[in-house]
Parts: structure tokens; sequence; C-alpha cells
């Protein structure tokens, strides 16, 4: 029994069980990355009821922000609980001399708010179709600025599954190589994609 606990062995099954636990993000990675690619395949509502920013309200609100520079986290908190709402997961930047738009990423719904520094008016939009915003949200999401566990925890499943790309590799870069006959049309395969990708990092 202790035999069968060979190198080959564990390295096959590693490979197996790393692609089954990878197939999920792959097919997300992969969808996300055509709807980057091919955005007009993607229905993003543009042009259709629900498909642009709607008002949904807007308060008179005044908050210290400095002129220039970082948007204060305080200050962006503080609009947000203006709002009524609840996020622990935001951004804030600026979208033009007077505006700020507040981000609120969510995978349900999409909505962001904007506060106009001059009129001193904060403003609650929605938009109600987001399929490619959907769809680009789930590649781009992570990191650990948010005061969020379950962003944070999003952040650190997305670290393991970026290891386990890099093993399920090379695990199948060391599966190919201990099967001779087929290391002529891998070092193939293999140059070609290297050159490929080089080419693109060199003359794009």
């Amino acid at each position: 029994m202790a035999g069968k606990y060979t190198f080959q062995y564990i390295n096959r099954r590693m490979h197996l069980y790393l692609g089954m636990f990878c197939l999920p993000w792959f097919i997300m990675y992969g969808i996300s990355s055509l709807a980057f690619n091919h955005n007009n395949l993607f229905n993003n509502g543009s042009g259709q009821p629900g498909g642009e920013w709607a008002e949904v309200q807007s308060w008179p609100f005044k908050v210290d922000i400095p002129e220039s520079g970082e948007i204060p986290e305080e200050a962006t908190r503080e609009l947000i609980r203006a709002a009524g709402l609840e996020a622990k997961a935001f951004g804030a930047y600026r979208a033009g001399e007077n505006k700020i738009n507040i981000y609120l990423p969510n995978f349900r719904k999409m909505t962001q708010l904007n506060y106009w520094t001059t009129e001193e008016r904060l403003v609650l939009l929605e938009r109600k179709k987001f399929t490619q915003q959907f769809i680009g949200g789930l590649h781009a999401r992570g990191g650990y600025q948010h005061d969020s566990f379950l962003d944070d925890t999003w952040a650190f499943v997305v670290d393991v599954v970026c290891v386990a790309f890099l093993l399920w590799v090379t695990t199948g870069m060391i599966m190919w190589w201990r099967v001779p006959a087929m290391r002529g049309w891998g070092t193939l395969a293999l140059v070609a994609g290297i050159l490929s990708f080089g080419s693109f990092m060199v003359f794009l």
C-alpha cells in the first residue's frame, strides 16, 4: 500500500483535484475575460429601459472634503450614512472638478452615490441592467482594503485560487514531461505560447 503513494501518483491526484477545485474559477475568469474583450457581445443594458443610471433620491448635505488630493474615508462614510445605506465595501474618486463618485460593489445590485461639492447635494443612483458590469466585477473584485469580513474572505480565496492555478500548471508540466512520447508536441505548444505572449509584451 505504501508503494502506491509515489511522487507520480501524488502529482496526478493533485493535478486532478486542483482542476476540480478551480473549475468554477476557470469558468468565471474565462467568461469575464471575454466580457472585457467583447463588450459589445454582452448585454449591459445600454440604451434600454433600466440600462442607464437613474436617480433614486437626492438630499442637501454638507461634508468637509478637500478641493484636491485623496478623499477622506470618514467623509465617504458620512455620505453613505446620509444616504441611509450600510456598506463596508466602498471606494470614492473624483469624477470632475465638483463631483465625487462613491462606488458600492455588490454582486446583486448596482448602486452608486454622487456628491456635488459646490451644490452640496448628494444623489443616490441605481442601474437595473448591468450584466457586463456584473461579470466584469467578478473578475476585478479583490483586495483587502475594505472593512468587511466577506470581502476579505473573497480576497483570501482569490489568493488561494491564484496559487492553485500555479500548482495546477506545475503539476501538469510534470505529468507532460514524464511521458516521453508527448514531449515533442508539448514542446511545440509551449514554445508557441511563450513566443506569442512574449511578442505582445515586446511589440504591443
